[in-house]
């Protein structure tokens, strides 16, 4: 069974709170912005991933 959009989005969110109870558990407060650019990092890596796969299958469609 494939793992659709909800499944990887819910994956992608797991780990980025999963690495925001480390840092904060390990890291002074004045850190926290890395945390946040790492999770942002991430859900706009998920998004462009997402996009690129519909653009290449649109190219196959009309190749």
């Amino acid at each position: 069974m494939p793992w659709g959009p909800d499944v990887e989005t819910n994956l992608a969110i797991s780990s980025a709170n999963h690495l925001k109870v480390r840092f904060i558990q390990q890291s002074p407060k004045k850190y926290l912005i890395y945390l946040y650019n790492i999770i942002f990092l991430l859900l706009n890596n998920r998004f462009f991933i997402g996009f690129n796969l519909i653009g290449d299958d649109l190219n196959t469609k009309f190749s």
